[in-house]
């Protein structure tokens, strides 16, 4: 019975690190969510929406890309 969960944990490690490696881990996907706003929000005409879009997706770039 120890054998067995010893396999299935090592097993869900190395699916959850290859998902992780697959994707570029949580960087990339701030990155494109922040990528997709942008786009959404250029998509949108001249407003007080696009202009809160596009200040809330630059404002968590600057957040995100601080050290």
């Amino acid at each position: 019975m120890s054998s067995t969960w010893v396999t299935a944990a090592v097993s869900t490690l190395a699916v959850i690190a290859t998902a992780v490696y697959n994707t570029g881990g949580r960087g990339a996907l701030e990155r494109r969510v922040m990528r997709q706003e942008l786009e959404v929000a250029a998509l949108l005409p001249s407003g007080a929406e696009r202009d809160e879009m596009e200040w809330s997706a630059r404002d968590r770039a600057t957040v995100y890309a601080w050290p």
